[in-house]
């Protein structure tokens, strides 16, 4: 019975760590986007879709390309919505978050108006865009 509860044992372990997926890893910062690309987003109200053009913003799309890639808006939420104003959402993982927060975004000149149906990411100053998007 020992061997078989040990087997067990091993057997859920290697399952455990091979299924978890990792936090963060600088390589994927040197990831660059295509030139558009569609990120589908599934939510308990609902599905969106966010399509995104490189030439709009390039340092922008590939942070958002290599955040989606590596699922880091997997089972967040959205944490700040203000009818007709704002909706805000990123990882509250912490654990997640200060992996990706150690890296800022650049700031990029301004290609396109912050429009009704349009997204950008969360700043609170110069130089301070990070993994958070605002729509």
């Amino acid at each position: 019975m020992k061997s078989r509860t040990l087997i067990y044992f091993f057997s859920f372990s290697l399952l455990m760590t091979s299924c978890a997926r990792s936090v963060f890893k600088e390589k994927w910062l040197k990831e660059e986007a295509p030139a558009s690309y569609v990120a589908r987003f599934e939510t308990t109200k609902g599905v969106f879709d966010v399509e995104v053009y490189r030439e709009w913003s390039p340092l922008a799309a590939d942070r958002f390309y290599q955040t989606v890639k590596h699922r880091f808006y997997n089972n967040t939420l959205f944490y700040r919505v203000v009818p007709n104003f704002v909706v805000q959402w990123g990882n509250t993982d912490t654990a997640v978050f200060k992996k990706w927060a150690a890296h800022k975004l650049p700031d990029e000149p301004v290609m396109q108006s912050n429009l009704k149906g349009y997204m950008s990411y969360a700043r609170s100053g110069k130089e301070t865009r990070g993994s958070t998007m605002v729509y």
